[in-house]
């Protein structure tokens, strides 16, 4: 039976840990606060209101945190501007900006007045650092920038903000009408790049005739030769040919506009063996027995005897125990077994395949080997009684399993494609001048990569200023 007394004394000690634990949080917010770690105490406070968001205390602790660091930190950036830090206070302004707008509360007395004037200061160093990279012919950063900054040009700003994004799309279109006057045709990966540029700078420069067709270096089909998988069904074959083919379209060296055709071998081998064999079987089951056990009994009875007091003689009793043996009906469960015959059935698969081919010369390779020994049993027959049912064979069906290996075999040649693009076009930039180090660029990042080699990052920040993913991110948009 259940002790209640124990359970509402756990109860107490879970309830009263609880308390404990978020008060422990409080009072470490409440000591940050009075030591002026105000970024400390507003990431205790928020963990403090999570627990309980409807404490009026630590509601209004978090809320002081968070106007004292929003003071503390527009007092770092005017000391950063004052220390001739422009940049460094921007940053820290508009990382000031995006806390108040996320907590939904803007400055309030002195740290208003502050925010207010290192504003129009915050305007003047963004205008500058966006007109720096617009003649330093990086329109890109520019417009990096102006988006980065954007909330300091609010109210008497935005003028300020327009102005240098109508100048920035100016520099972006005359970059594009330099671009196109360069060797594009023999160099179409950097022409891609260019005429992306252009879209998104919309020069309204006519891109026709100046550019070269990046896709004739591309497969648009495959060709899978299947000779040497005669044991192979056909029907696993067929889907080979589908599923490398959705490989070769996950790489970079396919195109819907290609005109190669990468041609592949697929040999293999393939063999299933299924068995099927009587076998006796034993089912075991419970049941109940009854038996009768000699057991030790314990009973009692009154023994008289006579008191005599005060000259009166009575009898009284006292009670005797005693243990005898008597017969009980008791119950067992035991354990039968029951025969009965069943299928016993097997099934081996064993599959071998490998494809091999070569793209630009280097050479392709994806093989796998795999096996299927597995068995089972069945039979129709069914006793309720003891719990016997009809058990049909659950064997693996050899089309899904051929087809999951297939599977692999495909995302083997989808790494190995990769692999080969990165070796033959991800390793340097081409010599050749600029034209040539640009198509070498571009021509690797068509390859999607975990993270971009150094020499294309460096391409993109030596000519747009930016590392190459913040160049890529603006110009996708």
């Amino acid at each position: 039976m259940l002790d209640f007394r124990v359970l509402s004394r756990a109860g107490l000690t879970i309830c009263l840990l609880g308390i404990a634990a978020c008060g422990s949080v409080e009072k470490r917010a409440k000591e940050s606060l009075e030591k002026g770690d105000y970024a400390n105490a507003v990431e205790l406070y928020e963990k403090a209101a999570k627990d309980d968001p409807k404490d009026p205390e630590i509601m209004a602790g978090m809320k002081t945190a968070r106007a004292k660091l929003v003071e503390q930190r527009l007092v770092q950036v005017r000391k950063a501007r004052q220390g001739g830090n422009g940049a460094q206070a921007l940053d820290l302004l508009v990382d000031t900006l995006a806390m108040q707008a996320r907590w939904k509360m803007p400055a309030m007395n002195n740290a208003a007045f502050t925010q207010e004037e290192e504003m129009g200061h915050a305007v003047q160093t963004a205008s500058g650092l966006a007109s720096e990279a617009i003649r330093a012919g990086h329109p890109l950063l520019a417009e990096w920038r102006l988006n980065r900054y954007e909330t300091v040009f609010q109210g008497r700003g935005r003028a300020a903000h327009e102005k240098l994004l109508v100048a920035t799309r100016e520099a972006g279109r005359k970059g594009c009408d330099a671009a196109l006057k360069k060797d594009l045709k023999a160099h179409p990966w950097y022409g891609t790049h260019v005429a992306r540029v252009c879209n998104h700078w919309k020069a309204g420069a006519s891109l026709a005739g100046k550019l070269g067709d990046p896709a004739a270096q591309l497969y648009k089909n495959m060709e899978v030769d299947a000779v040497q998988a005669a044991t192979v069904p056909p029907e696993t074959v067929s889907y080979a040919r589908e599923a490398l083919g959705a490989a070769l379209r996950r790489t970079a060296w396919y195109d819907p506009k290609g005109t190669r055709v990468l041609k592949l071998a697929l040999s293999g081998r393939y063999s299933r063996d299924d068995d099927r064999v009587q076998v006796a079987m034993q089912h075991e089951y419970q049941e109940q027995e009854s038996y009768v056990e000699e057991v030790d009994v314990r009973k009692s009875r009154q023994i008289p005897r006579q008191v005599t007091q005060n000259n009166v003689t009575k009898t009284v009793y006292d009670t005797q125990y005693y243990t005898v043996r008597e017969p009980q009906q008791k119950t067992r469960s035991i354990t039968k077994q029951f025969p009965y015959g069943a299928w016993k059935l097997a099934r081996r698969l064993d599959l071998a395949m490998s494809v091999s081919g070569e793209a630009e010369g280097r050479a392709l390779a994806a093989q796998l080997e795999d096996k299927l020994d597995e068995d089972d049993h069945e039979h129709s027959l069914s006793v309720p009684k003891i719990g016997l049912k009809p058990h049909k064979a659950r064997l693996t069906e050899p089309g899904p399993w051929l087809r999951a290996r297939v599977d692999r075999l495909s995302a083997e040649l989808d790494a190995k494609l990769g692999s080969a693009w990165a070796d033959l076009y991800c390793l340097g930039a081409a010599n050749g001048g600029e034209e040539a180090e640009a198509d070498s660029v571009m021509r690797c990042l068509r390859q999607k990569q975990a993270k971009v080699p150094a020499f294309a990052d460096q391409w993109f920040r030596n000519h747009t200023g930016l590392p190459a993913a913040d160049a890529l991110a603006i110009l996708s948009q």
